[in-house]
């Protein structure tokens, strides 16, 4: 069965927050959190979000829901075209001095 909202999605780099990609609304539950909660709140949330039209200017950033292409984000951990390794490493960095420590990946 097809997913009648694709544009409502639980975004890891915010947190695990239910975000509408349309509106740019999110909504982060507090954890940890019983796996019913959980779901009820993301059923609420889909509920609420299910009208939401597409906005003229599309879906918002993944990385901080900002309007831009996911591409260009200055919080994107991707590497930018035409960026070289050590400009990539640089803002890497400056990523994790802002972001703090993750120590679900050992620092």
């Amino acid at each position: 069965m097809p997913d009648p909202t694709p544009w409502i999605v639980v975004n890891g780099n915010l947190g695990n927050a239910f975000c509408c990609m349309r509106c740019g609304e999110s909504y982060e539950p507090r954890y940890p959190a019983r796996f019913e909660i959980v779901d009820a709140i993301g059923k609420a949330f889909s509920n609420v979000h299910a009208r939401c039209a597409a906005h003229p200017e599309g879906d918002a950033c993944p990385y901080c829901m900002g309007r831009h292409a996911a591409e260009a984000c200055p919080q994107s951990p991707e590497r930018k075209p035409g960026e070289d390794a050590y400009a990539y490493l640089a803002r890497q960095r400056n990523l994790r001095d802002v972001v703090g420590p993750n120590p679900m990946r050992g620092g």
